[in-house]
């Protein structure tokens, strides 16, 4: 009796452990379908509460934060708020929210510059409501993984670990460059939009 308990234990963990990796696999052919084709509410629909605290917090300090409070910001909400500033006309960001600010970041192209249609995951890695995949280039493993969050039963992408080791590794190419980091942000931001930056981006929305 206690030998065919605990085969259908493992058993049914096996089971449930395959259906969250296909939940998991699914949910990433989404979000990445949903960059691919810039439907910024089907991304935001696959996105996890901390990704939105993110972006909330970067809407409201683009209303809020001076240009002291903005350069004392770590760099990925530095980078966020100039970039938000920058591509959003102050009229534009009366009718905005965070939401609707994520959902325009997409639909211009902002989030992921880099061409996600060649990414994919390979192994993943479950342990209670998280998960973690590698991220494949051209069928090639590269040193950045995928993360993942089980909320209220529903697996989501998790963009803020991935949001931080990009900026870990900016903020060592910026250390080896003759840029300081605001410098290194608005060329950026210049290079990518193709337009000069206005001063303006360091005062907030509402004045």
């Amino acid at each position: 009796m206690k030998i065919w308990l605990a085969v259908s234990l493992t058993l049914l963990t096996t089971l449930v452990y395959a259906q969250d990796e296909e939940a998991v696999n699914t949910v990433f052919t989404s979000y990445k379908n949903a960059i691919v084709s810039k439907n910024g509410h089907q991304a935001f629909e696959l996105i996890n509460q901390k990704t939105i605290s993110f972006y909330t917090t970067v809407w409201k300090a683009s209303n809020q934060a001076d240009s002291i409070t903005v350069t004392s910001f770590p760099f990925e909400k530095k980078l966020w708020v100039l970039t938000t500033r920058h591509l959003v006309t102050p009229n534009k960001a009366t009718q905005f929210n965070s939401q609707l600010l994520f959902e325009y970041l997409v639909k211009n192209g902002w989030i992921h510059k880099e061409n996600i249609a060649s990414l994919a995951i390979g192994e993943i890695s479950i342990e209670n409501n998280f998960a973690i995949a590698q991220m494949l280039s051209e069928g090639y493993e590269i040193p950045y993984f995928f993360l993942f969050e089980k909320e209220n039963g529903t697996w989501k992408i998790n963009l803020i670990a991935m949001l931080e080791t990009a900026g870990r590794n900016v903020e060592a190419i910026i250390r080896e460059s003759e840029f300081s980091e605001n410098q290194f942000i608005i060329q950026s931001i210049e290079q990518l939009s193709g337009k000069k930056a206005n001063k303006s981006i360091w005062q907030p929305f509402k004045r």
